[in-house]
């Protein structure tokens, strides 16, 4: 027998039997598209629907597979099975042609002459197609009315899988929101026992359990670390007893472990979570051991309550799916927990914090009231040595240098001679006055002979002016040697000039200072000097001296303040014997002035509160 070509049939060119007709039939899809829940079960209900609408011997759901036209799960069949081979594989060949084309196909069948397939495909997004197949008796007008109820019933049926496809989206959604809600509380745990005390609390506030409890691996047995509910846990305690043995009992089977078991071992295999159920009245309990990747245990993770909150398909599903998250959470808190040192530096630290805390108070109030104690308090300021006395050489007349014989930084006597002014143009100036006067007095002698009374008047006023000028030539002649003034040493000379250089009257030509005594002005600030006063101790410390200090009591405070190094300063004054000679004019240091004393608490924070005022005042 050939194959006959598949036809497609309109089904609205087709009559409709009452049978078919919108009403009870369409009631009966949509009780089973809005109610039913259960895959299995929605389908057999479709499928005997299409049997008794449409007078089928044979309905089936076939999935065809990439490889083939598939085979017939008998698990997918409602009504006779079909026992010859040749209608079973043509039956295989239209479902896949029906696949291939998207269209609902209709066969008679080659085998049996009374017989035709309908074959409905059943496309959704995402999803494999499934082909709802009808075996239908050759009666007349039963055709067309079959395959519009095949093509009817495969409707509903997407209407169903959409419906629950989405309903199902919502619940991974949601399971996936509840695990990473539950691994990142986990995670931010400071340590490995409060991560188990929150994933059981968590587990039991998201879920409605009746208790939650984690247990976590120790050597080669498990310790229940956390049960929720309790801030502690007491291991000497029946229910804490029964579940660790639950759990060891979960470690061993090494899946997810449901009692009372629905399926799969006896309850005999389940002795531990019988006795734990039986104990404390638990209808449920579900347990997973939490495992890495490595396949090393971290714990375990045991639910109890009711049956209709635990022993579902969903569940399972889900603690199998979190088991593996929450072991690394549990695992990566372990890791960052603090080792013994750490733990035992801790646990003394808690021990101690009540006796510390008072200490820290008492130590505080001790500090408070040092604050009122008066204490030593000292004024530090920058200081230079300079000489007590200072005397000037001084050019006696204008002319120029014949000699120098000392420079800045010589030690003198006094009366030694310094330097020497060229004499040769005084020396002139004498002769011709001395000639000059000698003129003078012949003319006067002669005028006086003559009786010449005016003329000898005037010879005696020419003489008594050249008798003057002889004079002062001859003092000038005495101080052609410029002599130091006092013992000492040369500050300032005449460091650059040469024999030669012109000189005029008045100018400095050496400043000599006696060194064997000094005075200190110390640069007292302008917001310090209130504090001090003459006869207060201070302490020098010199640089250049090896960090010897020297002591003595201050004697004069100026009353004007000064410039220095752009800060307003107070210059005071106190003189040192220089006896050992160390000390030398220009030399700077730190100097200590002991001022009355103060309280503690206004030598640490009036500065700052004297800039506060200053600040916003």
């Amino acid at each position: 027998m050939t194959l006959a070509r598949p036809q497609r049939i309109d089904p609205a060119s087709a009559p409709v039997p009452n049978s078919a007709r919108p009403g009870s039939v369409h009631a009966r899809l949509y009780h089973i598209a809005s109610q039913l829940h259960d895959p299995r079960l929605a389908r057999a209900e479709f499928r005997k629907v299409a049997m008794a609408e449409t007078g089928a011997i044979h309905v089936a759901h076939m999935t065809p597979t990439g490889e083939g036209p598939g085979v017939i799960d008998p698990a997918e069949v409602t009504g006779e099975p079909l026992r010859d081979e040749s209608l079973r594989g043509q039956c295989l060949e239209l479902c896949a042609i029906a696949k291939q084309r998207a269209k609902p196909q209709i066969q008679p069948a080659r085998s049996a002459s009374a017989l035709f397939l309908v074959a409905a495909p059943i496309i959704l997004p995402r999803t494999p197609v499934e082909v709802l197949l009808a075996v239908v008796p050759s009666t007349a007008g039963a055709v067309q009315a079959a395959t519009m109820m095949v093509e009817l019933v495969a409707a509903y049926q997407r209407t169903w899988t959409l419906t629950h496809l989405t309903a199902q989206m919502d619940r991974q959604l949601d399971a996936l929101a509840t695990l990473c809600e539950l691994s990142s509380k986990v995670t931010s745990a400071e340590s490995r026992g409060a991560a188990a005390t929150r994933l059981a609390n968590e587990t039991q506030r998201r879920f409605g359990c009746l208790r939650v409890a984690v247990g976590l691996q120790s050597g080669r047995s498990i310790r229940v670390e956390a049960v929720s509910g309790t801030a502690h846990t007491d291991a000497t305690s029946a229910p804490v007893h029964r579940m660790r043995q639950a759990m060891q009992e979960t470690v061993l089977r090494g899946a997810v472990t449901a009692w009372p078991a629905t399926a799969g071992p006896p309850e005999a295999l389940l002795l531990a979570h019988e006795q734990l159920g039986k104990h404390c009245a638990y209808q449920a309990i579900l347990s997973v051991p939490l495992r890495l990747s490595d396949g090393r245990t971290v714990g375990v993770w045991l639910l109890a309550g009711t049956k209709e909150g635990l022993l579902t398909d969903a569940m399972r599903r889900f603690v199998a799916a979190a088991a593996p998250h929450m072991a690394i959470a549990l695992d990566a808190c372990r890791r960052a927990e603090p080792g013994l040192i750490s733990r035992i530096g801790t646990g003394i630290g808690r021990r101690f914090r009540r006796l510390s805390t008072w200490i820290g108070l008492a130590v505080l109030g001790g500090l408070v009231a040092a604050l009122g104690l008066p204490v030593p308090s000292h004024v530090r300021c920058d200081c230079r040595v300079a000489p007590v006395v200072r005397r000037y050489a001084v050019a006696p007349f204008d002319g120029q240098l014949e000699a120098v014989m000392a420079r800045p930084g010589d030690e003198v006597v006094a009366g030694q001679v310094l330097a020497r002014l060229d004499g040769r143009q005084v020396r002139w100036d004498l002769a011709s006055v001395e000639a000059e006067r000698h003129q003078a007095a012949r003319k006067h002698e002669v005028k006086l002979v003559g009786q010449d009374v005016p003329e000898a008047i005037l010879a005696s006023l020419e003489l008594d002016r050249l008798n003057v000028q002889e004079s002062k030539l001859t003092h000038r002649a005495s101080q052609l040697e410029v002599t130091s003034p006092v013992p000492g040493v040369i500050l300032n000379g005449l460091r650059d000039r040469v024999d030669g250089t012109p000189v005029r009257v008045g100018d400095v030509l050496f400043e000599v200072a006696p060194i064997d005594r000094l005075r200190i002005e110390i640069e007292v600030p302008s917001a310090e000097v209130c504090r001090v006063s003459t006869g207060q101790a201070v302490t020098v410390w010199l640089d250049g001296l090896g960090g010897e200090p020297r002591s003595g009591t201050l004697q004069t405070v100026a009353p004007e303040s000064e410039v220095s190094q752009g800060q307003n300063v107070f210059i005071a004054e106190v003189a040192f014997d220089n006896d050992d000679g160390q000390m030398r004019p220009g030399m700077r240091g730190r100097v200590r002035i002991d001022v009355p004393k103060r309280r503690l608490g206004s030598i640490l924070f009036q500065p700052l509160w004297e800039w506060l005022l200053a600040r916003w005042s």
